[in-house]
Parts: structure tokens; C-alpha cells; sequence
């Protein structure tokens, strides 16, 4: 079993010699190329999640967060899932990141320098208001993009390539360390940009927009890097996964692949994680606005949130770098549900006391740990559990979990929320209903996670039996 990436142009060194025993210098610049590329899509990822919510809020108003989340939201993702597959049929998976990225920063970098700027002159008059601010919904639309395309989808497909299970359990969590130094830096500038432009937020989300195209270019040129020193680790011959990329269709491939148990249980845990952060977020961001009707001090807000989550982060990943190799992949894994149900119900609580300051604050103590917990043991314990899977399931099968998880995470929340505000008349009023559903399904994704746990051992029982049978029948 390769162990390793392959890392090319050894000269005499034999193949297996350079796979198995890279050298340590090459193996810190493999890590460091990584954590880099990795810290420039959180900083830009963060940067355009906060401005999102502050762009649409102030300009929208939160009451619209649902219904363009279900019905905006969710087909845009197909599309872009649906290009992505399209591209792999044509395409190796190293030109279908370069063209997807690309293409994604172009139209960041448009929105955000020069349609923004505008959008009062070019509003569609007498139209509903989503499409009257068109712009405004836009950006708002295309900002999680990036958190599902590029980080879910594109870079952790590239980073489970080139990197084996043993490598994961110390590589991640040291590359979480770094790379989640970007939360604290995205934090960092976005308040020092909304100081310096205090009083011209056109100017601000210019200035905001350049350091993400930045960012961008920086991490494409390190992907570039990456890919000319190291080839991915691989069981499955170019041939074999050439002749898989051509000949499957979109439909044809979401449905097998949705006939596979590990596909299935990921659905739940992800879909999961997004139900609960879709049942708090717009309760909490609601009250939010009322706390904070300015959108550069909203701004700042979010930018302290960011900075307290990277901190956060950075502890809980020293915390499981040490862990991963220690402790049982089904304890790891079980922190998140089981803590996100404790907080979840402290903020739910915190509702009932009816002061919006009360509630500001316990909401964002929740986000902060949803955001540290998902990017130092939640991530990381999905990330490997891809790692001894086949090449169709890191690729195409990863795009697939991602199609099946957003209807039943971000968008079903919001489906739920929306039924709730019709029937009851506003969210305020069925905060007890969405506790309860907060609490089922975080308990849900307890049992997912823990037949998850039986399904990986069985996998791994089989691996061993095989190669048994293997090397005795050598």
C-alpha cells in the first residue's frame, strides 16, 4: 500500500524507495504547500460568509434568508455540482479544480469590485425585492459556493488524493492549525477595513474583495506547485479511472452512488450539522439585526466572531492532533452532535428570556464553537474516513454526498422555518417547535455516527482479510 504521494523527479531512487521514505524536507513542504492552500480558501471563505450576511440583511432584511437559502440557494449548487461533474467527465480532476476556481474567483471579483459598487443603478425597478437588488441577492447566493464547492468539494478531494490514512491522523489537525490562523487574519482585516472605511461601505467591500482575489491567486499558484512535485496516491489505474469519467452519466452516477452505505451515513452526518446551524442561525441572526442595525458595527461583529473562532480553533486542533492518534475515530466524531446538542439547547433556552442582547450573545458563543468544532474534529474525522475509499468515491462520490446533504440540511431547515413562520405567523413564535426538532436531530446524528463507526471497522476487517488471501496465495 503507497503510503505517501509520489514525489517527482527522484533521479536513482527507485519508486517505491520514493514513496515510501520521502525525505523530511520534502514531507514538510508537501504539509506546507497544503496548509497553504487550505489557509487561503478559509480567509477568503471567510471573508465572503461574513459579508454575505451583512450585504443581505442590512439591505434584504434576515426574513428572506429561508426562502432564497431553499429555493435560490439549492439549485445554484446543483448547477455548479452538476459543471463539476460534467468537467471530470472531459477533463483530470487537477484541470477541473484549476477551471472551477478560476472561474469562481472571476465572478467574486466582478461582484464584488464592480457591480456592488452600482447596484443602486442597476436595480430592476418595480420588481419583487430579491430580484429589484438582484446584485445584493447575487452575492448573497454565490458566497456559500464557496465553502461547498471549493473547500467541501474541491480541496478536500485534492487533499484526500495525496495523502494516506496513517499521513491524515498527523497531517490534518497540524494543517487545521495553520490554516485556521486565516479565521483570525479574515477577522483581523475585515475590522481593520471597516475602520479605515468607516464611512464609505462600497469602498469597504472593495478593499475586502481585492485581499480574497489575493488570496486566490496565492493559493492557485501553490496548487500549481503542489501538483508539478507530487502525484496522487492512487489503487486505481489511469486507464481504469479514465474509462469510469467518460462513460457515467450525471443521473446514473448519483444514483448508484446514493445506493452506497458510506454515502449514506455521510449524507446524515453532514445534513446533520447543516439542519442544526439552519434551525439556530436564522433565529439568532434575526435578533442580530435588531442588536446591531448598522452594517459596518454588524460588520465588525462578525469579524470579533471570526477572530474568536480561529483562536478557538487553533486550541481545539493542538487538542486533536494529539488525540487522533489516541483515541477511537467513533469517541472523536461523537464530540461534535453531542456538544452541539448541549449548546444548542442552552441557546434555545436563551430565547425564552426574551433579550436580545442575551440572545446576540449566546448565538454567537454557539457559532463560534459550530465553526471551531466543524473545522477541528468534525472535518477532520470525514476527511479520513474518504481516505481508503476508491477514486469514484473521493471525486465524484464527495460532489454527491454534497447534492444529497443540501436539501436536507441548509435547505430542509429552512423549508421547516418557513412552514413555521406560514402556521404560526413569525419565528418568535415557533422557537419551541424548532428546539424540539434542534434536539431529534442532533440525537440523530448520534446513531448515524455510531453506525458509521460499525461500517468503517467492517470495511477495515475486510481489507485485512483480503490482503491475507492475498499474501498467502503469493
Amino acid at each position: 500500500m503507497i503510503r505517501t504521494g509520489t514525489i517527482k523527479g527522484h533521479g536513482g531512487l527507485s519508486p517505491t524507495l520514493a514513496e515510501t521514505r520521502p525525505t523530511t524536507s520534502a514531507s514538510l513542504k508537501k504539509h506546507a504547500l497544503l496548509s497553504g492552500i487550505f489557509f487561503s480558501n478559509l480567509f477568503v471563505y471567510t471573508v465572503v460568509r461574513d459579508l454575505k450576511d451583512v450585504i443581505f440583511i442590512t439591505e434584504c432584511g434576515a426574513s428572506y434568508i429561508p426562502f432564497v437559502k431553499t429555493w435560490i440557494n439549492l439549485p445554484t449548487s446543483f448547477g455548479f455540482i452538476y459543471i463539476y461533474n460534467r468537467l471530470l467527465n472531459r477533463f483530470s480532476f487537477e484541470r477541473t479544480y484549476c477551471i472551477l476556481y478560476s472561474g469562481l474567483v472571476a465572478l467574486y471579483s466582478i461582484l464584488g469590485l464592480c457591480l456592488y459598487p452600482i447596484r443602486h443603478l442597476i436595480r430592476v425597478h418595480n420588481a419583487p425585492l430579491l430580484l429589484e437588488r438582484w446584485v445584493t441577492t447575487m452575492y448573497y447566493v454565490l458566497s456559500p459556493i464557496w465553502g461547498t464547492i471549493v473547500v467541501s468539494v474541491l480541496f478536500w478531494s485534492f487533499a484526500n488524493r495525496y495523502t494516506s490514512v496513517a499521513d491524515a491522523k498527523r497531517i490534518y489537525p497540524i494543517m487545521g492549525i495553520v490554516a485556521n490562523v486565516a479565521l483570525i487574519l479574515g477577522g483581523l482585516i475585515m475590522h481593520a477595513s471597516g475602520t479605515v472605511f468607516a464611512h464609505d461601505w462600497n469602498r469597504n467591500v472593495q478593499a475586502l474583495t481585492l485581499a480574497n482575489l489575493g488570496m486566490s491567486v496565492l493559493a492557485m499558484v501553490l496548487f500549481a506547485t503542489f501538483t508539478r512535485t507530487y502525484t496522487p496516491i492512487t489503487t486505481t489505474s489511469s486507464s481504469a479511472v479514465h474509462e469510469k469519467r467518460t462513460n457515467k452519466k450525471f443521473k446514473d452516477n448519483v444514483l448508484e452512488l446514493g445506493r452506497n452505505p458510506f454515502v449514506r451515513n455521510m449524507v446524515v452526518m453532514i445534513s446533520s450539522y447543516g439542519l442544526l446551524v439552519g434551525f439556530y442561525e436564522s433565529i439568532w441572526k434575526h435578533y442580530l439585526k435588531l442588536y446591531l442595525p448598522s452594517p459596518i458595527v454588524y460588520s465588525k461583529f462578525m469579524a470579533a466572531i471570526s477572530f474568536c473562532t480561529g483562536v478557538f480553533t487553533i486550541g481545539l486542533m493542538g487538542v486533536m492532533s494529539y488525540w487522533l492518534e489516541r483515541v477511537s475515530w467513533l469517541k472523536l466524531a461523537l464530540i461534535t452532535p453531542i456538544a452541539m446538542l448541549g449548546f444548542g439547547s442552552v441557546f434555545f433556552m436563551s430565547v425564552q428570556t426574551g433579550s436580545i442582547v442575551v440572545v446576540s450573545f449566546v448565538g454567537a458563543a454557539l457559532t463560534v464553537f459550530l465553526k471551531g468544532a466543524k473545522y477541528s474534529l468534525f472535518d477532520p474525522c470525514k476527511e479520513i474516513a474518504y481516505i481508503p475509499m476508491d477514486e469514484e468515491i473521493k471525486t465524484r462520490g464527495k460532489a454527491t454526498i454534497e447534492i444529497l446533504s443540501a436539501p436536507i440540511g441548509k435547505s430542509g431547515s429552512n423549508c421547516v422555518l418557513q412552514i413555521l413562520v406560514v402556521l404560526m405567523g413569525s419565528l418568535e413564535s415557533g422557537v419551541s417547535i424548532v428546539g424540539v426538532l434542534y434536539a431529534l436531530t442532533a440525537m440523530y446524528w448520534i446513531y448515524s455516527t455510531m453506525d458509521m463507526a460499525k461500517l468503517m471497522e467492517k470495511t477495515a476487517k475486510d481489507a485485512e482479510k483480503e490482503n491475507t488471501i492475498t499474501q498467502n496465495a503469493r
